[in-house]
């Protein structure tokens, strides 16, 4: 996984490197630092662990937050847009937490602040390839029409 904030990288080499005065879309919400992150696979470990350094979440899992993926309530982190470049699942065997863990910091974001990409293992997998899965197969095909759904419903872009 990849996640790069502004010029700083917090995980892994080959980020991809934003000028300071980066800007995605208009929004009224003045934010001011992207974080991208991409190719998770399963790794819902790493994906809180980038989110916690990026001081994003809390590395304390609050009582009453399913997946501890509850968006902090700060300047630094509402200034922050999370985008997530797709390839959550594949390879590493908690693809649905990690997929939980982006819902719950997408619903409690403000309108804007996290970006959701398909990449083209959530492709793969709408298509019935689920090569290099680990994922037991029932959350396999749960995960899926949730992918699907997701799609549909405008909450990650297709």
């Amino acid at each position: 996984a990849v996640a790069v904030t502004g010029m700083t990288v917090l995980r892994r080499p080959s980020p991809m490197i934003c000028p300071p005065n980066f800007k995605i879309h208009n929004t009224s919400t003045p934010f001011n630092r992207y974080i991208f992150i991409g190719d998770i696979h399963g790794s819902s470990d790493g994906l809180r662990e980038i989110l916690i350094g990026a001081e994003i979440i809390s590395p304390n899992q609050e009582e009453g937050k399913e997946n501890g993926c509850h968006r902090l309530k700060t300047e630094k982190s509402n200034n922050t847009v999370v985008i997530q470049l797709g390839d959550i699942v594949d390879r590493g065997k908690n693809a649905s937490i990690a997929w939980d863990c982006l819902d719950e910091l997408q619903e409690t974001s403000l309108k804007g602040g996290v970006i959701r990409l398909v990449g083209n293992h959530e492709i793969d997998w709408i298509q019935g390839n689920y090569r290099g899965s680990r994922d037991i197969p029932e959350y396999r095909r749960l995960l899926t029409s949730r992918i699907r759904n997701d799609i549909l419903n405008k909450k990650i872009v297709g």
